[in-house]
């Protein structure tokens, strides 16, 4: 029987079949996960992550996401206004941010949204321009 403990969200006769680290990130294929779930598959992987950033705030993705060449999707949380969500493909050494969709209930002026964007050094940046705080769940999937 699995049960699931604050310890552990996974416990099999009191042993954890998935244990999670001390910062209660879930690695599968690797032992040290930069997100709350974070999956190796060899030169691939998806990780799923949270960041709260103040308005006007940026966070430097290579610092909460495993790789630098793939697909994000992006949502901010527990919102009643001024919500965007939105996918984006970074292309690595390319240096380009190519936003698929992106959607913001806020505008899309450039005061009124959320943005990544190319630091030129084969990393990139995400920024909140939504007007205040936000919480955003992000998702990858790409290289490692």
């Amino acid at each position: 029987m699995i049960t699931k403990t604050t310890a552990s969200p996974f416990k099999k006769s009191g042993g954890d079949i998935v244990p999670l680290d001390t910062d209660a990130k879930l690695g599968i294929g690797l032992s040290s996960p930069v997100g709350m779930l974070d999956i190796d598959t060899g030169s691939g992987g998806f990780c799923v992550t949270e960041v709260t950033l103040a308005d006007d705030a940026i966070v430097a993705l290579e610092t909460i996401l495993p790789g630098n060449q793939g697909i994000l999707s992006i949502s901010s949380v527990n919102q009643t206004s001024r919500r965007a969500a939105g996918m984006v493909l970074i292309l690595g050494d390319d240096n380009e941010a190519l936003e698929m969709e992106l959607i913001s209930t806020a505008g899309t002026t450039p005061d009124n949204k959320l943005g990544v964007y190319t630091d030129f050094d084969s990393t990139y940046s995400l920024k909140n321009r939504l007007g205040s705080e936000k919480t955003f769940v992000i998702t990858y999937l790409g290289e490692d």
